[in-house]
């Protein structure tokens, strides 16, 4: 089948792409402005039982405490404190419980509601007490994230059952939060009404022909950075502290063994400020010093800012931290519960802009699994890096790609296609030589990513077409769209001696991704 060529009104859309997210939540409609009420916590038997909700120093955060010092009134949806303008909400990457007058951009700000006993968020009681050194903090299980995941790795937090009891109203006089808070403990508000927190992002070593190429950045529950440990972590960057996404743990570097660590609190003598993002790379206070040692655990991420050929005896592995963003918050919005709940997650559906009066759905894979003629029992799971060799002496990589397609309707979108956007010159290292074609082939049973080897591949389907890898930007005609379904492909190379290999990301967009048109 003879490759599609671009016309410019293609081009234009894949140029001007826009990441925005499909929620499927239908907005609650909010009660009017409710009485003034206070909150007690309640879970039988636990250190917070009957404790309440309250502030300290005017921090930004609230606690759970036994001294309560806040009342709240619901307005049109919004929760705020009594006697002031502040604005309660619910952290989007730590999903703690914060205040403000302008809370940061992505912060899940309504729809709050008095339910027959609780305080309710998006109709859901989901507090939660973290421990802390001087007590508890309030969070809220916005995702359904369990009790282990929100309070940090290891830190198990109580349910707090969120009762309510309305009182006399406050005025501005008596109540304990400021009109005046302008920032809350973990971001900075901007003049444009947006924190400075940046979009969670995956990290990834780049070191070509090391063992450590591409490995994601990891932890072993034991306190310590890794690269291709037991968990995958996703971070950002808040006020500067590199932080774990979905915890309050914070990443820093031991001033004196320089090991990359995290903890709720980092010792005071440790460096953990400033972490920024640089073209691809992450830097900490503007540097690229990251370096991996072989321990029996993994590679242990260290960071050389002094006498690099003291660590790991002179013998760590020199690394880049490259990153792409998993998610891409909208500018500053009213952020709901069930919203966040689905932006927070990797490979979901994205709505790119309006262009040339076509709104356009782009889907990311869900899996880019690699099976290796040369390995072939080997079970690789799936990968940051798509490759396809072709290679007569035995040695051929094949990749299996799938989509997971949105229960969308024909009334909504009017074709599908498969989308290959070819890596940017300085983006990330990638390899395209021999005839540069790939084909692509529909699959015929369905992908285990538990068992898929060489030996256990699924059956190949029918012929789909063939893109050339160096062309700047290919779609193929068309596919069936199956909504609701996975849709899953095999990438094999065309010629004798081909070999294309690149590194799956949006930011900027390459690789193999799914393309929908309304």
């Amino acid at each position: 089948m003879k490759m599609l060529v671009m016309n410019s009104f293609w081009t234009t859309i894949v140029l001007l792409i826009g990441f925005s997210f499909i929620v499927g939540a239908r907005p609650l409609q909010p009660r009017a402005t409710s009485k003034p009420f206070s909150v007690i916590t309640t879970h039988s038997t636990s250190p917070i039982h009957f404790a309440s909700l309250a502030t300290k120093k005017n921090d930004g955060n609230i606690y759970v405490a036994f001294n309560s010092n806040l009342t709240f009134y619901i307005e049109d949806g919004y929760l705020k404190v009594e006697g002031s303008n502040n604005i309660v909400y619910v952290d989007p990457f730590t999903y703690a419980v914060k205040y403000s007058l302008e809370p940061p951009c992505g912060a899940i700000t309504k729809t709050w509601d008095l339910g027959s006993i609780y305080l309710e968020l998006d109709n859901e009681a989901n507090g939660i007490a973290c421990p802390i050194t001087s007590g508890y903090q309030f969070y809220w299980a916005a995702d359904g994230s369990n009790l282990t995941n929100i309070c940090g790795i290891g830190v198990e937090g109580i349910g707090a059952g969120t009762v309510y009891s309305y009182v006399a109203e406050l005025t501005s006089e008596t109540s304990s939060v400021t009109s005046t808070t302008t920032t809350t403990s973990a971001a900075v508000i901007s003049s444009s009404g947006c924190s400075e927190v940046s979009k969670p992002f995956d990290v990834v070593a780049v070191h070509s022909g090391s063992d450590i190429q591409y490995s994601p950045l990891s932890i072993n529950s034991d306190g310590n950075i890794y690269f291709g440990a037991e968990q995958d972590i996703t971070t950002y960057i808040d006020g500067g502290y590199l932080k774990i996404y979905g915890t309050n743990q914070v990443i820093y570097v031991d001033a004196t063994t320089r090991e990359i660590k995290y903890a709720n609190t980092p010792p005071i003598q440790d460096v953990y400020v400033t972490w920024s993002l640089s073209g691809n790379s992450v830097l900490l206070n503007g540097q690229a010093n990251a370096m991996a040692c072989k321990t029996d655990k993994g590679y242990q991420v260290y960071w050389a800012s002094t006498n690099p050929e003291t660590i790991c005896n002179g013998n760590g592995i020199g690394a880049d931290l490259y990153y792409t963003f998993v998610s891409t918050p909208s500018s500053c919005p009213s952020t709901t519960a069930s919203e966040t709940a689905t932006t927070a997650t990797h490979s979901k559906t994205t709505v790119v802009e309006n262009v040339a009066k076509a709104t356009v759905s782009l889907l990311p894979p869900n899996l880019l699994i690699p099976a290796k003629e040369a390995e072939p029992s080997k079970v690789f799971g799936t990968q940051f890096t798509g490759t396809v060799v072709r290679d007569t002496a035995g040695s051929d990589v094949i990749t299996f790609v799938s989509f997971d397609i949105p229960p969308l309707s024909s009334n909504e979108v009017s074709s599908c296609h498969l989308l290959w956007t070819a890596p940017s010159k300085g983006s990330f290292p990638s390899t395209i030589t021999g005839s540069k074609k790939v084909n692509v082939y529909a699959l015929k049973t369905v992908i285990d990513e538990s068992t898929l080897s060489w030996n256990s591949r699924p059956a190949r389907g029918s012929f789909v077409g063939t893109f050339d890898a160096t062309n700047g930007v290919f779609t193929h005609s068309s596919v069936q769209c199956k909504f609701g379904e996975k849709q899953q492909f095999e990438l094999v190379g065309e010629g004798s001696k081909d070999e294309v290999s690149w590194f799956q990301t949006w930011n900027p967009l390459t690789g193999f991704n799914y393309l929908l048109l309304a």
